[in-house]
């Protein structure tokens, strides 16, 4: 999965389609299909320890690479959506 040059992010979004991890980051904090993920979950998760416990809305969650990993590429998603918005 090489980040090279302008469409790097739709490079992402096909690969993440083949393997099926679209929305893995959604069902993996319990956020139903159509609701935005909380910028300050993502702030909380990206800025916890690997190991640590997360509660976020009443509900644990464990702090794992993959996790961490994914709510950057989420964070990262997000800015760019909102510079196409501008």
């Amino acid at each position: 999965m090489a980040k090279v040059g302008q469409r790097w992010m739709q490079q992402v979004r096909r690969e993440m389609e083949r393997k099926g991890t679209v929305g893995a980051l959604r069902r993996q904090l319990g956020v139903p299909e159509g609701q935005k993920i909380p910028e300050s979950w993502l702030s909380r998760i990206a800025n916890a320890e690997v190991g640590e416990t997360v509660t976020l809305n009443g509900k644990r969650v464990k702090v794992t690479t993959k996790l961490k990993r994914r709510v950057n590429l989420a964070r990262i998603f997000r800015r760019y959506a909102s510079r196409r918005q501008k």
